[in-house]
């Protein structure tokens, strides 16, 4: 449920960014990476659905209670700057929206090394690796295009 809801929200947020670029690179950018989230998300989706026919729960990928202090953790540094930032007109400018999405991916590629970490020896390790493996490409190609 984190792990869904964290891809969910930034796909939004980058299809809300597609539509309100100006600039055209932009806009292709922002369509990737919001293509990107969602097969991410459906991946997700997919794996939580096997663990649970397979008996083994879904553990922190699927961790759905509000009250526990991860998902608050997600909510507030995560999940938090992508909500606000949809009304925010300034992120029109694709090097300042890209460089909003930069400081909360990393944000999140800390998160999965933490569930890495947590996770060792559990069904859930190889999974949260290739998603973290994931995070960190984003990151990799969020630093590479502000570099221009």
């Amino acid at each position: 449920c984190l792990a869904v809801t964290i891809d969910e929200e930034r796909m939004q947020y980058f299809q809300d960014l597609a539509g309100r670029a100006d600039q055209s690179w932009a806009k292709n950018e922002f369509k990737f990476l919001s293509e990107e989230e969602k097969k991410r998300s459906i991946y997700i989706q997919k794996r939580i659905e096997e663990l649970k026919k397979q008996g083994k729960g879904s553990g922190t990928m699927g961790a759905c209670d509000p009250e526990k202090k991860l998902y608050r953790f997600v909510e507030k540094e995560i999940l938090g700057p992508f909500i606000k930032a949809k009304s925010d007109e300034a992120l029109k400018n694709g090097t300042s929206a890209l460089a909003l999405g930069r400081d909360v991916q990393k944000k999140t590629v800390q998160f999965y090394n933490e569930l890495v970490t947590h996770e060792k020896g559990t069904s859930q390790e190889k999974d949260l690796t290739e998603i973290l493996a994931g995070e960190q490409e984003y990151l990799r190609r969020l630093n590479y295009i502000l570099s221009y």
